[in-house]
């Protein structure tokens, strides 16, 4: 489960500059997360987006098959909020501060696995840095879970792939090998997720992603170095989980056609209730 976001307690604002007042009387502003006026998104509503300054979290999944999955922040209250905004209310101006979200997740997902994987370092020896060990200089593969036909047409635009792409730019410039790989697609309609309990996700999704095109975890990738041959680690990313009913049909897809998911990444984990959420995951 992600961790609850911790209190930020609320700052006076600065009065704006002359072009930022002129600003925001030709296109007003106001916070995706609680309204605020005059910017996008406010202090404490951008510190709830990136978990409070906590690291990611674990996130419990309840349907079998769903790789581990780390998220940044709890899905509710302001957090729920702002990615609403940015999904269903035309708000791209939010991915300033969710690409770092799903960066810090993308992150720990990678550490983590491959802490668990390498053995015991000797005494005294420090640890590589992420989406290095271990994966003979190939570049981790991130996988955007696909939105759906009608979504993208209401919409205009895949948020989650544009979203991973947005995070790899920025992952690349940590220093982190990454190819962004938006190979899985829907094979047929699927009922809305909202609503749903975990088993009613469960077989909604069931055989609900497909493959598209070649298997790029198979084949050398242009600009890894030489000798690397395939690539590293494949971490699938979406914006919440719920259940998990959406990570585990996207591993099941990747994984028939070859690809070695270790981990899913998101921006926020929905605290279950027991009777579904809304989103997608």
């Amino acid at each position: 489960m992600a961790p609850s976001t911790r209190p930020v307690p609320h700052r006076p604002r600065r009065p704006p500059g002359p072009l930022r007042a002129l600003a925001a009387v030709v296109w007003p502003a106001v916070c995706a997360g609680c309204g605020a006026a005059d910017e996008p998104l406010c202090r404490p509503c951008a510190a709830a987006v990136r978990g409070g300054g906590l690291p990611a979290a674990l996130a419990g999944t309840t349907v079998r098959g769903a790789p581990p999955t780390w998220a940044a922040a709890a899905y509710e209250g302001a957090v729920r909020r702002v990615v609403v905004a940015w999904k269903d209310r035309d708000r791209a101006d939010l991915d300033r501060w969710l690409v770092p979200a799903l960066t810090g997740s993308v992150l720990a997902a990678l550490e983590q696995t491959e802490r668990l994987a390498a053995p015991p370092a000797p005494a005294g020896a420090t640890r590589a840095s992420p989406g290095g060990r271990g994966h003979a200089g190939a570049p981790v593969l991130i996988v955007p879970v696909p939105s759906g036909g009608r979504a993208v047409r209401r919409r205009g635009r895949d948020v989650v792939a544009g979203l991973a792409v947005s995070t790899a730019r920025e992952l690349r410039r940590r220093g982190v090998p990454v190819v962004v790989a938006p190979v899985l697609r829907p094979s047929r309609r699927l009922r809305d997720q909202a609503g749903l309990d975990a088993s009613g996700r469960a077989g909604n999704l069931a055989r609900a992603l497909v493959v598209d095109g070649p298997a790029a975890w198979a084949v050398p990738v242009r600009g890894a170095p030489p000798g690397a041959g395939a690539v590293g680690p494949v971490v699938v990313v979406d914006d919440v989980v719920t259940t998990g009913a959406t990570l585990a049909e996207a591993a099941r897809a990747l994984r028939a056609a070859g690809a070695p998911v270790v981990a899913a990444a998101v921006l926020a984990a929905a605290q279950r209730r027991g009777d579904g959420e809304p989103g997608d995951g």
